[in-house]
């Protein structure tokens, strides 16, 4: 007679169509990654993967020369106007 019990069905949560948006959603709102995953019922190390996944999916943005775009400075609570000519410069 064996001792040990298994499930039926096993339900993986990372495995819902909208579990993607869930988690943008939630780093838009500022939860951390345990605070995400808690709410989620998905491990952090899963969740951690899918953030990189999402990551790696967005494209970067078309850069113009000669205009002007508004970028938020991260060190100040200000929001500085940097022409795009300055910032190629000091990037390369």
């Amino acid at each position: 007679m064996c001792c040990h019990r298994f499930k039926e069905s096993y339900t993986n949560q990372a495995c819902k169509l909208n579990i993607n948006q869930n988690i943008i959603q939630l780093t838009k709102e500022g939860l951390g990654i345990r605070s995400t995953a808690r709410i989620l019922n998905i491990s952090t190390t899963t969740l951690l993967k899918r953030i990189v996944s999402i990551a790696r999916s967005i494209s970067k943005p078309i850069i113009s020369k000669g205009k002007t775009y508004e970028v938020d400075n991260p060190l100040t609570t200000k929001v500085s106007l940097i022409s795009i000519t300055e910032s190629i410069h000091s990037i390369f």
